[in-house]
């Protein structure tokens, strides 16, 4: 209810005392010009979406993996009308992208074919593998650094943004602070020149006397600080185009603030990287001590079978034989595999179609180490534990630091509320001071010099509110970057 009520009476005096320059622009529109012409910002956007599409690279999921290899070599005899063609053969090898990294293989095998007598011979195969992973198989890194990286950038855009509004903002309060300056100085000299002219006229004082040198002393002083206020003015105009890219023209309707304040945690960009910090941390600690831990078991297997047709001449009889060989092999093979030893096996069936015999075999193999660098493992994993205390730490920390942050705030605002509270009694008092003025002067009962300077009070009011409302935008944007 109170900040309505001082709501509505700035309306009130706001409407009575701003009167700005037909050039001048309204606050809004010098804020999104400038933030669409600055250089910074325009910058600080490709940056953000750079970062962003980098981001959606990464995230984007692993595809079936094809690959094929192999070779034909042709012969060709300059003697007989033959051809053989050879080739190591066609493999073909497909990942699928789960977790297990399932791998499937087909290979045509070692193949020949002669075009003399028809021979040929091939082998093709097929088979597949798996791998089971027992204890921690997500790593969640990735996904929790691409986070990261994605709050930073959008944070770091959104915070540059509102401190770059916020430097406008300070820009403008200074350039409106020297023209009030100038404005002030300006009467203060026109009002000793006044002041000397009529003591002269009157012979209230006599020139070159100590009370007449003084006066011109004074003069003269005033005119330095008006000539050193526009010099200064020329250089925070110069600052003004250097920070927006266009020059000053004025500023109009500056809005009040809007100081409501609703501090949330879950908003802060500082909290969720601190947050993401420890997650991380959190993630190294489990994927190292996974590496002890964690066993693979990894299974495959393969069917495969050869066929061929040769065709051969004794030398002695001039007999011609055709030999045919078939046969047909199934493989299987398993592995444990662990921080310190690994275990395999693997068995085989061939099976002779022409001989109508079947030979099966067994391996099993394993090996086995000590740990010799289980110290400096214990190191890393205390050093990784370490990290997260440390990022639980900081975490805890920052929570602290935007909770006094909010009490900060909170403070500024009650501050501003008064103050601005104040000021606008005041603003009221001397535009009732003027109309008062000049309700007397119609009636012969107060000068001229009484309403002019009841008028020019007024006048530096205005600059005074849009000091008071740039100040309170400032605020605003403080809020903002709380919650960024």
């Amino acid at each position: 209810m109170h900040h309505r009520r001082l709501r509505s009476l700035a309306m009130l005096v706001v409407a009575s005392l701003i009167i700005s320059p037909l050039s001048a622009m309204p606050l809004s529109t010098i804020v999104e010009k400038a933030l669409s012409e600055s250089a910074k910002m325009q910058d600080l956007e490709l940056t953000k979406r750079d970062t962003l599409l980098t981001i959606g690279r990464n995230q984007a999921e692993d595809g079936v993996g094809v690959s094929v290899s192999g070779d034909l070599t042709t012969t060709l005899d300059l003697d007989s009308p033959s051809t053989t063609l050879r080739s190591s053969g066609v493999d073909t090898t497909i990942t699928l992208p789960n977790d297990g990294k399932t791998s499937i293989q087909v290979s045509t095998g070692a193949l020949s074919y002669g075009s003399s007598g028809n021979t040929y011979s091939v082998a093709p195969t097929v088979g597949a593998s798996h791998t089971f992973t027992y204890g921690l198989t997500g790593d969640n890194r990735k996904s929790l650094t691409n986070r990261q990286t994605e709050v930073l950038a959008t944070s770091t855009y959104d915070v540059s943004r509102v401190n770059y509004t916020t430097s406008l903002y300070s820009q403008i309060a200074t350039i409106l602070d020297n023209e009030k300056s100038i404005k002030k100085t300006a009467k203060e000299l026109a009002d000793l020149e006044r002041t000397l002219e009529q003591n002269l006229t009157l012979k209230l004082v006599k020139e070159d006397s100590l009370i007449h040198r003084a006066s011109v002393q004074a003069i003269q002083s005033k005119k330095t600080t008006l000539e050193g206020l526009n010099t200064t003015r020329e250089l925070y105009l110069r600052q003004f185009k250097n920070l927006t890219g266009f020059e000053w023209e004025g500023v109009s309707d500056i809005p009040e603030p809007n100081l409501l304040f609703n501090p949330d945690q879950s908003q802060s960009s500082t909290l969720k990287l601190k947050s993401l910090a420890v997650d991380l941390a959190k993630e190294d600690l489990a994927i190292q001590k996974a590496t002890y831990t964690n066993k693979s078991l990894v299974v495959g297997g393969s069917v495969g079978g050869s066929a061929s047709k040769t065709k051969s001449k004794n030398i002695l009889t001039g007999v011609e034989k055709i030999d045919y060989y078939n046969d047909a092999t199934i493989k299987g093979s398993a592995s444990l595999i662990a921080n310190q030893y690994k275990i395999s096996g693997s068995v085989s069936a061939t099976y002779d179609f022409e001989d109508n015999t079947f030979t099966p075999s067994l391996t099993i193999g394993g090996s086995w180490s000590n740990n010799p660098s289980s110290y400096s493992e214990g190191l890393k994993l205390q050093q990784l534990e370490n990290a997260v205390l440390t990022a639980e730490l900081a975490y805890r920390t920052a929570i602290d630091e935007f909770n006094q942050s909010v009490m900060t705030i909170q403070n500024s605002i009650a501050s501003y509320v008064m103050n601005y509270s104040l000021l606008l009694e005041f603003i009221a008092y001397n535009q009732e001071t003027l109309e008062q003025q000049k309700d007397l002067y119609s009636r012969g009962l107060a000068t001229a010099l009484q309403v002019e300077d009841a008028q020019f009070a007024v006048d530096l009011d205005t600059y005074t509110l849009n000091s008071s409302l740039l100040e309170g935008l400032k605020l605003e944007n403080q809020i903002k970057s709380l919650s960024l």
